[in-house]
């Protein structure tokens, strides 16, 4: 998935669709961060079940989580950061 999504921002790059970029290297850097999001939350949720098994589980399914804030950043309309130079008009 994660090469998958970098290829569709490199694609739209190279067309020069940088909102779409945009919106790619949202939800690839989402699944770069999954790996961290999988180490802050397995020793909670170790120490909340005591299951290793249940901890596992839910941490390998945290990228859903990532890629479902990313989506939600990219639909809400404005982006967290500088904003967009290529939609502002010239004054």
């Amino acid at each position: 998935m994660w090469l998958f999504t970098a290829a569709l921002a490199f694609a739209r790059a190279r067309q020069l669709r940088f909102e779409q970029h945009r919106a790619w290297m949202m939800r690839s850097y989402s699944l770069t961060f999954a790996a961290a999001t999988v180490r802050l939350a397995s020793l909670p949720l170790l120490v909340l079940t005591r299951d290793p098994v249940v901890a596992i589980i839910c941490t390998f399914w945290s990228w859903i989580l990532n890629l479902t804030v990313a989506e939600w950043l990219i639909r809400r309309g404005s982006a967290i950061g500088a904003p967009n130079r290529l939609t502002q008009t010239a004054s």
